[in-house]
């Protein structure tokens, strides 16, 4: 692993093309790397499931129709509204 003193002796000699790739790369592994955790936690859900979420200080209660890479699509009890939540803001109901 490099410290932090040879990262920056490394950018030192960047062009500025040459930074704002660098910095479109490391954008992108980290968005990446998000995915990479949401896609995880996605999986302990599956179709079916009884779920709720917070929204505007309200609890929202519905069953997950659809899931997707980082989110899942559900729809609510109450008014069969349709939503597109990420999986930190998913809690199970039984």
């Amino acid at each position: 692993m490099h410290t932090d003193k040879e990262f920056m002796e490394f950018i030192k000699n960047l062009t500025k093309k040459e930074l704002m790739s660098l910095k479109n790369c490391i954008d992108r592994r980290l968005w990446d790397m998000n995915g990479e955790a949401d896609h995880q936690k996605m999986a302990q859900y599956k179709i079916g499931d009884k779920v709720s979420f917070l929204n505007r200080e309200q609890r929202v209660y519905g069953i997950i129709k659809k899931i997707n890479k980082g989110s899942a699509r559900i729809v609510s009890y109450e008014d069969d509204e349709l939503w597109t939540i990420k999986p930190d803001l998913l809690q199970k109901d039984e």
